[in-house]
């Protein structure tokens, strides 16, 4: 039987489907997923909150839906972001930056 380079990769292949990389583990998705900053992820909450839901008129005064929540109850805003980021698959352990609590 004659082997082609097609059936010795697939034979390597077959003996170790996951080789061990030069320097220790290696993560794909680590590496081309985007770094994500605090700032930037809960511009997109606020968005999505302004986009999803009306403007809050107090007195004559109109405020934004996220600021409105954010300002009011601070506690149920936090929620919501940590419901939505969820809901995103964002991984808020690897948020870069500072969050709004200065953490």
């Amino acid at each position: 039987m004659n082997y082609t380079d097609e059936d010795r990769a697939i034979e390597a292949w077959a003996q170790d489907p996951e080789p061990e990389l030069e320097g220790g583990d290696y993560d794909d998705e680590a590496d081309d997923a985007p770094q994500l900053y605090w700032s930037e992820v809960y511009d997109r909450f606020d968005e999505m909150l302004d986009d999803c839901f009306p403007t809050v008129h107090v007195v004559g005064y109109d405020y934004d839906p996220s600021r409105a929540l954010r300002r009011l109850d601070p506690i149920a805003y936090s929620q919501e972001f940590l419901n939505w980021c969820d809901s995103e698959d964002i991984d808020t352990d690897s948020l870069q930056g500072v969050d709004r609590e200065g953490n």
